[in-house]
């Protein structure tokens, strides 16, 4: 059973409040989104707080999908080689 638990956090000057069950992972993930958010403002100087998140959000999805695909060819690489341990254990049986 998770206790939740309120948090404020700032993220690009602006303060928000959340019920979080993690946190120490809420703290980490609301200081990356910030940290982005403002390396992004300095690259894209001038652009409004909105697109900044969007590509934020962008660049954070793009980066998940990045950890999805490694995460899907190692579970097949470990799968595989499984799958030949088997056959190794079936032919020495």
């Amino acid at each position: 059973m998770s206790s939740n638990q309120k948090l404020k956090i700032k993220i690009f000057d602006k303060e928000y409040s959340l019920v979080v069950d993690n946190e120490e992972r809420a703290r980490n993930v609301s200081e990356y989104v910030n940290s982005l958010m403002n390396d992004l403002s300095v690259d894209m100087n001038g652009q409004p707080p909105q697109t900044i998140a969007i590509v934020a959000a962008l660049n954070i999805a793009n980066d998940f999908f990045i950890e999805q695909e490694n995460a899907e060819k190692t579970f097949a690489e470990a799968t595989e080689r499984l799958n030949k341990l088997n056959l190794l254990l079936e032919d020495i049986s």
